[in-house]
């Protein structure tokens, strides 16, 4: 969906009554452009064409001023909603050749300033071609498969930083959850048995505290 049918559609469902005195004052502030479909255009050539565009003042009036006040009520609701999760925005960055999800953290009011167009934004200094809105949360990412290489490195990473922060190393039934954790930053996925099973090699032996051993006891 177009990012102007997505705030459109958003106030429709958040704010029908200000959405409707924008259909009736937005044909006006065009210069009486006999279309159905004047609110879509205004908000189009406007806020989402670089912002506070001037041709809207061309007709004057206080007509003019309040559509602008109302599309501010709009972005808002629309940045809000995508927020809540109940709009996800992907594009293609610049040097990409497919699309990912936009992080909603960039997604504010202030930052349709410096919308290209339809479907160009700038965000956080990168140039996002191809801005598509989406009903719902953002899907889940996908991971990929880990190797019993990189799992490895995690496991002996998970070791290592128990080592210099003084915390107690897990065991082979405890490895499974922080080597997940650590695997998933990096878009990857493993699951416990396979981390367990790799645990359990002998290279691992002087890392773990021994059985029946506590911190306690070692400290006494």
């Amino acid at each position: 969906m177009l990012l102007v049918d997505a705030v459109i559609e958003t106030a429709r469902s958040d704010v029908p009554d200000e959405l409707a005195r924008y259909r009736k004052i937005a044909p006006s502030v065009l210069g009486n452009l006999p279309t159905a479909d004047a609110p879509r255009e205004l908000l189009r050539q406007g806020r989402l064409r670089g912002y506070d565009s001037t041709f809207r003042w061309v007709n004057g009036g206080r007509e003019a001023e309040e559509s602008f006040a109302l599309e501010q009520i709009f972005l808002e609701r629309f940045v809000a909603a995508v927020h809540a999760g109940r709009w996800f925005v992907r594009a293609v960055p610049r040097g990409e050749l497919t699309a990912s999800v936009v992080d909603p953290r960039l997604i504010t009011v202030e930052a349709f300033k410096r919308i290209k167009g339809d479907q160009e934004w700038e965000l956080a200094g990168t140039m996002l071609y191809g801005v598509d809105v989406v009903m719902g949360p953002p899907p889940s990412p996908e991971f990929r498969p880990a190797s019993d290489l990189q799992i490895h490195d995690e496991i002996k990473a998970e070791y290592d930083d128990c080592e210099a922060t003084g915390r107690k190393p897990p065991n082979v039934k405890q490895i499974g959850k922080p080597v997940q954790d650590r695997l998933r930053t990096k878009g990857l996925y493993a699951t416990k048995t396979d981390i367990q099973k790799l645990a359990g090699d002998k290279r691992y032996t002087g890392l773990r505290r021994l059985p029946g051993k506590t911190v306690a006891s070692e400290r006494s």
